[in-house]
C-alpha cells in the first residue's frame, strides 16, 4: 500500500467517503469509456460520481455526437443530439463548457469536435483547473492519486512489455541538470535544458498535477512546463500562464536545487527536437516513479525512463562526507559507502548501473568532488541499451545487471 503517514486522519476520512459511497451503474461505463484498457475500474467512477451528476454523465455516455458540424462551433452538439437525451439544451451546453475545464471533455484535434477525454493519463493531468480544485476539495485530488499508481500504471506496464519485446525501453528520456553538464563538449542540444528551453517559441508554467495530489511531501508544485501549440493548450485550459525562457530556465535551476528534480523529455526519432511537454520530477511525486516505489511496479526505473548519457562519478580525495548526494539528493539510491581497495579506506562511490544520470547529486555538491562523465553514444537517446554498438534486449541487461558487481566510478 501506499505510504501516507505524512497524510492527516482527516484527509484520509475524506477521502474514504469519497470511494464507500454507493453510486449509479452509469460511472462505472463512463470510467471504461474514458479509460477502456481498464476492465475493473476501482477508482474513477467514485472519482466522477463526486463532481458530476448521473444525468451530466449520461451526456458524456452519448458523445461523440454523430450530427456534429464545424459550423456548431465549440462546446456545442447538434439539435438532433439534444433530442435524442431529452434534456433542456441550456443544461447540456453548460454542462459542455464547464466540464471542459474540469478535464472530462476534450476536443478533437482535427475536427474540433466534443468527445469524452481520450485516456486515464490525459484525463488525470487535465484535473488542475484552479477553480476546479476549489469545487472538487482536495480528497479528490489524493483520489486521483490512488487511480494513477493502482489502476492506470498496469497499463503503463503493459505498454513497457511490448517495446521491451522490441528490444526499446523507456517512455521518456532523462535530461541531465544544465549545471551539471552545462561544461561538457560533447553535450547534445537535445540534452542541454538550457537550450531546449530557448528553442521553444511559446512557454508556459503549470501547476503540476503530480505534485499537486502529495502536498504532503511540501514540494514547489509549478515545476510543469508546456512549449508550442501545448502551451497554447494549457492557457486555453485555464491550466498554465505564459512565461519567458528566462523566468522559467531561472525558476526551474532554483526549485531544482532546493528539491531534487530530474528534467523529464521526450525526443524526435532523428534527435533533431525536443516535445512539447518538460516535466521536473521527483521520486516522491512523480506518479510514473511513485508506482516504482509505493507499489512495487513491474518494471525497473531504467525501463520507465531512459537513463541519460552521463553518469555521476566521484573523487574521494574531494569527498567531505557531508551526506548531501546520499541522503538528501539521490532519488536512485546509487551512492554508497564501502571499503575501496585502491583507494585503502571506506569511502563514498556511485554505482554505475543504478546511477540514471540526473545531475541532482553534481550540480549541489559543496566541493566539486561528484563530476558528470559521459558514457554512452548518441544512439543510447533512441532509447536502446547500447553495448558495442549493438541493441540488446533490456531484459538481458537488467538480469546481467542484477548479477554482476556494481560498477565503481572514479576520475
Amino acid at each position: 500500500m501506499l505510504d501516507y503517514t505524512n497524510t492527516t486522519p482527516e484527509l484520509l476520512n475524506e477521502v474514504n467517503a469519497i470511494f464507500n459511497k454507493e453510486i449509479d451503474p452509469i460511472f462505472m461505463d463512463l470510467a471504461r469509456k474514458i479509460e477502456p484498457r481498464i476492465e475493473n475500474p476501482r477508482y474513477m467512477p467514485w472519482l466522477l460520481a463526486h463532481k458530476m451528476s448521473a444525468e451530466c454523465a449520461k451526456i458524456f455516455m452519448a458523445l461523440p455526437d454523430p450530427d456534429w458540424t464545424p459550423d456548431l462551433g465549440d462546446h456545442m452538439v447538434s439539435d438532433t443530439f439534444i433530442r435524442k437525451l431529452g434534456m433542456d439544451k441550456e443544461y447540456v451546453q453548460k454542462q459542455l463548457e464547464e466540464r471542459y475545464f474540469s478535464g472530462d471533455i476534450f476536443y478533437n484535434k482535427t475536427t474540433g469536435e466534443p468527445i469524452v477525454t481520450p485516456g486515464g493519463a490525459l484525463w488525470a493531468d487535465l484535473q488542475n483547473n484552479p477553480d476546479w480544485m476549489e469545487k472538487n476539495g482536495f480528497a479528490y485530488y489524493k483520489g486521483v492519486a490512488m487511480f494513477h499508481e493502482y489502476d492506470f500504471a498496469p497499463c503503463i506496464e503493459e505498454t513497457m512489455h511490448d517495446l521491451m519485446k522490441e528490444g526499446i525501453h523507456g517512455l521518456s528520456q532523462i535530461c541531465p541538470r544544465y549545471d551539471s553538464v552545462k561544461d561538457c563538449p560533447e553535450l547534445l542540444p537535445v540534452e542541454n535544458y538550457k537550450e531546449i528551453l530557448k528553442s521553444k517559441k511559446k512557454l508556459t508554467q503549470n501547476q503540476c498535477a503530480c505534485r499537486t495530489r502529495y502536498p504532503e511531501y511540501g514540494q514547489d508544485d509549478h515545476v510543469c512546463i508546456s512549449a508550442d501549440e501545448t502551451a497554447d493548450f494549457m492557457i486555453a485550459h485555464n491550466l498554465g500562464k505564459e512565461i519567458s525562457f528566462e523566468e522559467m530556465f531561472d525558476y526551474i535551476q532554483k526549485a531544482g536545487k532546493k528539491i531534487p528534480s530530474m528534467h523529464i523529455v521526450a525526443h524526435t526519432l532523428d534527435l533533431k527536437d525536443i516535445g512539447t511537454i518538460l516535466c521536473n520530477c521527483n521520486v516522491n511525486t512523480c506518479s510514473g516513479l511513485r508506482h516504482i516505489t509505493a507499489t512495487g511496479g513491474k518494471y525497473h526505473y531504467r525501463e520507465i525512463y531512459n537513463k541519460s548519457r552521463f553518469r555521476a562519478v566521484l573523487n574521494p580525495e574531494k569527498c567531505i562526507d557531508c551526506g548531501l548526494c546520499y541522503k538528501k539528493r539521490c532519488m536512485f539510491d546509487a551512492i554508497h559507502k564501502k571499503f575501496i581497495r585502491d583507494y585503502g579506506d571506506e569511502a563514498l562511490f556511485v554505482n554505475e548501473s543504478t546511477c540514471m544520470g540526473c545531475g541532482c547529486c553534481v550540480e549541489t555538491c559543496p566541493t566539486g568532488a561528484l563530476k558528470m562523465k559521459l558514457v554512452d553514444p548518441p544512439e543510447a537517446l533512441l532509447g536502446w541499451n547500447v553495448v558495442d554498438g549493438k541493441a540488446i534486449d533490456p531484459k538481458v541487461i537488467h538480469q546481467k545487471e542484477e548479477e554482476e558487481e556494481p560498477d565503481i566510478a572514479f576520475y
